[in-house]
């Protein structure tokens, strides 16, 4: 993060202290909240449902969005229909929807994990079932894109610098993405 005295954009209306503060205080009270909840049965009962919930939704809604990131990393590469300030919002919505979707993503396999459907061992290793065993190297490979996406990110792109990291990020998905077109 820049300096105060020296940012990159003009401040908004989110930038100021009221709404940090409004948005720290909205998810205290949301994980206390939780916490009494644990302190009836019905409440309980309530996390139960939402923990079911989970269970069977949070792999599918991992699946939808890191689809809807692939989708919006190469419609951020379009040159040709999309001004620079859309694809700048092209690029927010990519890294928006990555993050939530490694959110649940990693909720998934906590719960799988903890709710003894799978082995600790089976989050970076292959060691349960087929279907397990090739979400365990889709996760290793989500690891490998993500790390090699943040050394990317570091390395500013400019005459004489290469690709930047971006011909050795492995190919997860199916179709354009992953390729160098620098």
């Amino acid at each position: 993060m820049l300096h105060r005295r020296h940012p990159r954009h003009a401040p908004t209306l989110l930038d100021t202290r009221n709404v940090r503060l409004g948005a720290s205080a909205s998810i205290a009270a949301l994980v206390l909240s939780v916490f009494a909840l644990t302190r009836t049965e019905r409440g309980i009962a309530l996390l139960g449902r939402g923990v079911g919930f989970l269970e069977f939704y949070a792999g599918v809604f991992a699946l939808v969005l890191l689809t809807a990131t692939i989708a919006l990393g190469l419609l951020t590469t379009e040159r040709v229909f999309l001004s620079p300030a859309n694809r700048v919002r092209a690029q927010l919505a990519h890294r928006a929807t990555a993050l939530i979707g490694l959110a649940y993503l990693v909720t998934h396999i906590t719960l799988m994990i903890s709710l003894g459907h799978v082995p600790p061992g089976a989050a970076v290793v292959p060691v349960a079932g087929i279907y397990v065993g090739l979400g365990t190297l889709a996760f290793d490979l989500m690891v490998l894109a993500v790390v090699t996406g943040m050394l990317r990110g570091g390395s500013r792109r400019g005459p004489g610098r290469g690709c930047g990291g971006s011909c050795i990020r492995p190919r997860i998905w199916p179709g354009p993405s992953g390729s160098c077109t620098d």
